[in-house]
């Protein structure tokens, strides 16, 4: 059986069929990982929620060693099937249920979690146990005041957050910071670059948990 397009997950099996904001949204990472670990390659990423796999795939082509996960079984096989690669792993877990984690004791150099937040029933306890396991998060939630929650509109998530909300969670569930200049955005979902804001559709975000390290392996 394969994806069924719902209008929340990406379904398409090859990267030109993928909408342009989420890339661009994986291009930020890409970018963002290049930055603080000046340009290493041999790193292992976790690719929180990969869905279809496109976004681990994006990663994979840098040359990273990326784990892929998500609650759904059919994207996972999908995902095995379009966007498998030599050095991209990709595993059914629920990233609300702390025992289902097979990586939970893992360190990875930087989690990428791309509108995945929205989504678990415990944030906070999610962006914990990203803490655990890694120094470098690449964040992207829905901004509130934007687009504002309705169960109606948005019947896959739980809730969007605020500037301030967002900024308060990753920090009090998990010492990640954002600088004042760290924080994105994008206005549309075509071309959907990423432009250094706050005030467009959600947030992107790089945050730290050690603001002054920069580069080299954990």
């Amino acid at each position: 059986m394969g994806l069924v397009q719902t209008g929340e997950r990406q379904i398409a099996e090859q990267l030109s069929g993928i909408k342009a904001n989420h890339i661009q949204r994986y291009r930020f990472a890409i970018e963002r990982i290049r930055e603080h670990f000046d340009y290493e390659r041999d790193l292992t990423i976790l690719d929180s929620a990969c869905g279809n796999g496109y976004g681990s795939h994006m990663l994979g082509l840098e040359g990273y060693n990326v784990i892929g996960v998500d609650v759904c079984p059919e994207a996972i096989e999908c995902a095995r099937r379009a966007y498998g690669m030599q050095n991209v792993q990709y595993e059914v877990v629920d990233l609300d249920d702390e025992e289902a984690w097979p990586f939970y004791d893992n360190r990875f150099d930087a989690i990428v979690s791309i509108e995945t937040i929205e989504h678990v029933r415990h944030d906070y306890s999610l962006i914990s146990r990203f803490s655990s396991m890694t120094d470098f998060m690449i964040g992207t939630v829905p901004n509130q005041d934007v687009i504002p929650f309705s169960p109606e509109v948005h019947p896959f998530h739980l809730r969007h957050y605020t500037k301030e909300e967002f900024k308060n969670l990753l920090f009090s569930a998990g010492e990640f910071v954002v600088p004042d200049d760290g924080w994105y955005t994008q206005y549309d979902k075509i071309p959907g670059l990423v432009h250094q804001n706050d005030d467009g559709m959600g947030f992107i975000v790089a945050a730290t948990r050690n603001p002054d390290k920069k580069g080299g392996r954990l």
